[in-house]
């Protein structure tokens, strides 16, 4: 973690209005959110479902737009941006998702699913054969092997298309990736495979984390820092062993508690 600031959000809020029991109401899923995100640093973003964490992923990606605050990447305000200068800028934050099942196209090979960015950004590699050449090299990056390329998601486990889907979200280079919940749905044994190859792809490439999660004993195994969610708001962020060994908050302590065993990783 010794890299430059990519990344700094500042006061973020936002508030969804819903319609619950045929009455309106708000709910506040974000509330003076503020963090920093390094250089080849995971920011673990830690809570129960609702605490607010996938709201802030996706306002990292700019696909929410917040009420108030900001965030910067390189300086760079993602909402000020619009049409080709707002696609350049998604390049550098890219995402890989809770469920591949859903999330990758099950009439697509592998190759196919790995090179599908590359269509909203043909300068990076114009041919196919370059195509075909670097989506091949991310999935070997990943684990997979070249006879895979070929391959239907039906043909691959669950933990197969986890890495499928972590070569696409490297297909543009990005340097930070929002992980959201990527292993919860994984068997344990295979969680700690994915993990490492996530880690490894850290040593190798540089790329930043948001690691968001509900399990303390993954973000041990992956984080520098965590932040802790409830209710939107951040109520504890520091270092992960500091955070972990000697909680502050009662919530933080009681997802500790709760927390089961990666001692297999």
């Amino acid at each position: 973690m010794s890299g430059k600031e990519l990344l700094v959000v500042t006061g973020l809020s936002k508030t969804f209005r819903i319609h619950q029991g045929g009455r309106k109401a708000e709910v506040k899923a974000l509330d003076d959110v503020s963090l920093t995100l390094s250089e080849g640093e995971t920011l673990a973003i830690v809570g129960e479902s609702g605490s607010g964490k996938s709201t802030l992923g996706r306002t990292l990606l700019a696909l929410d737009r917040p009420d108030s605050g900001s965030v910067l990447f390189d300086g760079q305000s993602p909402f000020d941006l619009k049409g080709d200068q707002l696609r350049r800028w998604r390049r550098h934050i890219q995402m890989v998702f809770q469920d591949p099942y859903a999330s990758l196209n099950s009439r697509m090979t592998a190759r196919q699913l790995v090179s599908e960015p590359w269509q909203s950004h043909r300068e990076l590699y114009p041919t196919a054969r370059e195509r075909d050449h670097r989506s091949d090299q991310l999935l070997e990056m990943v684990g997979l092997k070249a006879q895979h390329a070929h391959k239907t998601p039906r043909a691959f486990s669950g933990g197969q298309l986890q890495r499928i889907g972590i070569a696409r979200a490297l297909a543009l280079d990005p340097r930070i990736i929002v992980c959201d919940e990527p292993v919860s749905g994984l068997d344990l044994s295979v969680q700690g495979q994915v993990l490492n190859v996530l880690k490894d792809l850290q040593r190798r490439l540089g790329v930043a984390y948001v690691f968001i999660s509900h399990d303390m004993s993954v973000v041990r195994h992956m984080a520098d820092r965590v932040a802790v969610m409830y209710h939107g708001k951040i109520v504890e962020c520091g270092p992960v062993d500091s955070v972990l060994d000697t909680p502050s908050h009662a919530y933080t302590r009681a997802l500790i508690a709760a927390a089961p065993s990666l001692s297999s990783l």
